[in-house]
C-alpha cells in the first residue's frame, strides 16, 4: 500500500510539473519569447543562396506621417502631418539609397504641396535637389544642396530598418544558421551599445518588426520600431507591402509598398550625390544614429534640411540674413539665434538677471544659446527663467538644459503636467545637462491668464486660441509683452522673414488659399488680442525669423 501510494504521488507530480510546463509554454508563446532557428526564417524566405543574392531594390511608398505633440489638442491625436509619394532605390548594406519625391502633401502647421525632388546617399555623401520642402517651393530654392550628416545618418537608420532583408544579410553573415537559435536577432548601428533588434514571428518564421532604443530630446530614452506587416511573394522571396513606424509604440508613420523589384540594374549616377560640398563630421553623424526620428520628423514638415546643423555653436546675437530684418532692439533685449536656422530665443534683462523666451530645438542648440547669453548679450548676469511659448517639439526641445541653468519654468497652464514630466525624462544615452547636473528644485509655474516679472518689465499672457478652432494651433501657447521696448513677442501663430515676404509676392510661390486663411486668421486673433489687451506694440518678434512690424502682422492679416 506504501508502495501504491508512493506511486501516486510520483505520478501526481510529474503531472503537475507537465501542467506547468505547459502553461509556461504556452505563456512564452503568447509574450513571443519562444525562440525559432535563424535557419528556419532564413528558408521561410527563399534560402540562404536567394536572400544573399539580393544585392538591390527599388519600390514605391504611399506614406503619411504624424505627431503626437500634446495632451489634449484642439486637433486630437493624432495629427497628420503630411503624406507622399516616392520611389526607393537601395543598393543592400553598401550605404547607398536614393529617394525620388513623386509629391509631398504638408499639412502641418500650415499646408502646402512640393513634388518633384530627390535625395541621394552615398557613405558619408548626400544631397537633396528639387522641389522639396518651404524654401523650394516658395523661393525657388531648387538647386542640389549638401545634406547634413545628422540628416546621412538618421535617413540610412530608418531605412536599413525599414528593410528586413538588409537587417536579415547582415545576421546571416555573423550567425550560424544551424546554430542560431533566438527570438531576436542583433544588428549594430555603429555605435557600441546601440543596437538594432529583429523580431521574429513565431507563428509565421517571418521578421516581425525592428526596433531601437534611441534618443527624443522631449520623452528620453524611447523605443522606435519599424513593424512589417502584409507580406507578399516578391520572386524567389518575400516583402512586407506594409511598413508601421510607432515611437513609443505611437504610430509616427505608414507607408504602402508596391511595385517592389530585387535587383533592378542600377548605373553609378543612381547614387551619386547631386552636391558633395557638405563636410562630413563624426560627432553630428552620430546624432543622426542616436536620434534618426527626431532629425526624420521636420522632412514631414518641410523642412529638408533646416535644424541639422552642427548646433553645439554658432548662435549669434542680433542675427542677420536674407529676408531677416536688422535685429536689433535696445539694451535690455537681445535676440540670440542664427538666420540659418530660424529658430531662436530672446534675452531679456531684468533688475535681477535674465529671462529666455523660448528653449528651442535641441539641448546642443538651446546651450550654444545659453553661452551666447552669457557670454556676449549679457555677460556676467544670472540666467533666472526660462519662458516656453508652447511645447511643440521644435519650440520645446531644449527646455531641459534651460531649466537645469535656471531653475524656473513658465508655461501654459495646459503645459505643465507635461513639462513636469519632460523634466523627470532623461536619456541615459545622450545624457543633457540636468541628467549630468540634476536641480531638484525646479520649478513649473502655469500660466492661466496673465502673469507678470520684475513689476510689470515681463508680462506673460495666455493666448486662449481655442477661439481659433482647427487653426488654433496650440492649446498652451503664449506671448510674452515687453513694454519698455514695446515688444510683442510670439511664436508659430506669427512667423515673420521669408513668411512675411512670401506674402508680399517676393517669392517664387505664393500661399495657397487654405494657408492664407489660415495665416490670415492667425495674425487677425493677434491683433485683436493687442488691442483688447491695450499694449502698445512697436516690435512683433517671431521666434521663427525675428523682428517684424505691427504693419507686417497686419498686412498679414489682411491676406
Amino acid at each position: 500500500m506504501k508502495f501504491n501510494l508512493l506511486r501516486y504521488y510520483v505520478l501526481t507530480l510529474v503531472l503537475v510539473l507537465f501542467i506547468i510546463s505547459c502553461n509556461n509554454d504556452d505563456n512564452n508563446s503568447r509574450r513571443g519569447e519562444s525562440n525559432i532557428s535563424l535557419d528556419q526564417v532564413v528558408n521561410t524566405l527563399g534560402g540562404t543562396s536567394v536572400i544573399n543574392n539580393i544585392t538591390t531594390m527599388m519600390y514605391t511608398v504611399e506614406g503619411q506621417t504624424n505627431e503626437y505633440e500634446e495632451e489634449e489638442p484642439n486637433v486630437s491625436n493624432p495629427i497628420n502631418t503630411s503624406e507622399y509619394v516616392r520611389t526607393v532605390s537601395t543598393e543592400l548594406n553598401t550605404r547607398k539609397v536614393r529617394y525620388d519625391f513623386l509629391s509631398l502633401d504638408i499639412k502641418f502647421p500650415f499646408p502646402f504641396q512640393v513634388d518633384n525632388s530627390t535625395t541621394i546617399i552615398n557613405n558619408q555623401k548626400g544631397s537633396y535637389s528639387g522641389n522639396s520642402g518651404f524654401g523650394s517651393h516658395f523661393f525657388g530654392a531648387t538647386a542640389p544642396l549638401p545634406l547634413f550628416s545628422s540628416r546621412i545618418e538618421a535617413y540610412l537608420k530608418i531605412q536599413k530598418m525599414s528593410n528586413p532583408i538588409e537587417l536579415l544579410k547582415q545576421v546571416i553573415a555573423t550567425n550560424d544558421l544551424s546554430s542560431s537559435v533566438s527570438s531576436n536577432f542583433t544588428i549594430p548601428t555603429g555605435i557600441d551599445g546601440l543596437n538594432i533588434t529583429l523580431v521574429i514571428d513565431q507563428n509565421t518564421s517571418l521578421p516581425k518588426s525592428a526596433q531601437v532604443t534611441e534618443v527624443d530630446f522631449i520623452n528620453g530614452d524611447v523605443v522606435f520600431e519599424v513593424n512589417y506587416e502584409e507580406w507578399k511573394t516578391v520572386g524567389e522571396t518575400m516583402f512586407p507591402g506594409k511598413l508601421t513606424h510607432t515611437f513609443n509604440g505611437e504610430v509616427i508613420k505608414v507607408e504602402e509598398l508596391s511595385n517592389i523589384e530585387m535587383n533592378p540594374t542600377f548605373t553609378e549616377a543612381t547614387f551619386t550625390p547631386e552636391n558633395t560640398d557638405g563636410d562630413y563630421i563624426d560627432e553630428q553623424g552620430e546624432f543622426g544614429i542616436y536620434s534618426s526620428w527626431w532629425y526624420e520628423r521636420f522632412n514631414a514638415l518641410g523642412f529638408v534640411n533646416s535644424f541639422d546643423q552642427p548646433l553645439n555653436n554658432g548662435a549669434v546675437t542680433t542675427p542677420t540674413g536674407p529676408n531677416v530684418a536688422d535685429q536689433t532692439i535696445g539694451p535690455n533685449l537681445k535676440i540670440i539665434g542664427r538666420a540659418d536656422v530660424g529658430s531662436w530665443s530672446v534675452a531679456i534683462k531684468t533688475s535681477t538677471g535674465v529671462v529666455v523666451v523660448e528653449p528651442p530645438l535641441n539641448p546642443r542648440w538651446t546651450r550654444s544659446i545659453i553661452n551666447t547669453i552669457k557670454n556676449d548679450a549679457f555677460p556676467g548676469e544670472k540666467i533666472e527663467g526660462v519662458i516656453v511659448t508652447h511645447t511643440h517639439f521644435d519650440h520645446f526641445g531644449g527646455v531641459r538644459e534651460l531649466a537645469q541653468e535656471s531653475g524656473k519654468v513658465y508655461v501654459g497652464e495646459e503645459g505643465v503636467g507635461l513639462t513636469e514630466r519632460v523634466l523627470t525624462n532623461h536619456s541615459s544615452l545622450l545624457p543633457d545637462a540636468l541628467a549630468i547636473n540634476p536641480t531638484t528644485n525646479v520649478e513649473v509655474e502655469g500660466i492661466s491668464d496673465v502673469t507678470t516679472l520684475d513689476g510689470g518689465a515681463i508680462q506673460i499672457y495666455l493666448l486662449k486660441t481655442e477661439l481659433l478652432g482647427l487653426n488654433s494651433h496650440s492649446e498652451n501657447i503664449v506671448a510674452v509683452y515687453v513694454p519698455e521696448s514695446e515688444s510683442f513677442i510670439v511664436s508659430d501663430l506669427f512667423n515673420a522673414g521669408g513668411f512675411v515676404a512670401v506674402a508680399a509676392g517676393l517669392g517664387a510661390t505664393n500661399f495657397n488659399e487654405e494657408s492664407k486663411s489660415i495665416i490670415a486668421e492667425r495674425a487677425t486673433y493677434l491683433l485683436d488680442y493687442i488691442a483688447e489687451k491695450e499694449l502698445v506694440v512697436s516690435n512683433v518678434i517671431a521666434i521663427h525669423n525675428g523682428v517684424a512690424t505691427l504693419a507686417d502682422l497686419q498686412f498679414m492679416a489682411n491676406l
